[in-house]
């Protein structure tokens, strides 16, 4: 079997994104774009996590599909409700390019609120992809 080029040599290498999401629709949008290269660094909440990491078939107390979703990805557990989590947060919106969430999450709500408030919009174009689904 072939491997895969390393990160950095892939389409989207280089790239960073903070992955705000759980569940499914927006982890499998992560997925993909860390599949072309790209840095993807998922949040998740202190002792909850995604949800998807207790649905269907586990390994060592882990989902299987959460596995599959969060492939190449690196994570983060913050609380968000602390301060030392939202100054977390705050140092990481600042040093990636976009990020994802689902629409509608708890997570999402703190997490919009926490990025904006530390965004400078004068120096630095970011998206926010919401996905549903």
């Amino acid at each position: 079997m072939e491997s895969l080029p390393s990160k950095s040599t892939r389409a989207l290498g280089g790239v960073r994104v903070l992955d705000i999401s759980n569940f499914l629709a927006a982890p499998m949008c992560g997925m993909f774009l860390a599949d072309h290269g790209v840095d993807v660094i998922k949040v998740e909440r202190p002792q909850v996590g995604d949800e998807i990491r207790r649905s269907g078939e586990t390994k060592d107390g882990v989902g299987l599909f959460y596995k599959v979703l969060n492939r190449g990805k690196r994570s983060v557990t913050l609380d968000l409700k602390t301060e030392i989590g939202a100054e977390a947060l705050k140092k990481l919106v600042k040093d990636v390019d976009m990020r994802a969430a689902n629409r509608g999450s708890d997570l999402l709500s703190l997490s919009v609120q926490i990025a904006q408030s530390s965004c400078d919009l004068s120096n630095q174009v970011q998206s926010f992809p919401l996905v549903t689904g």
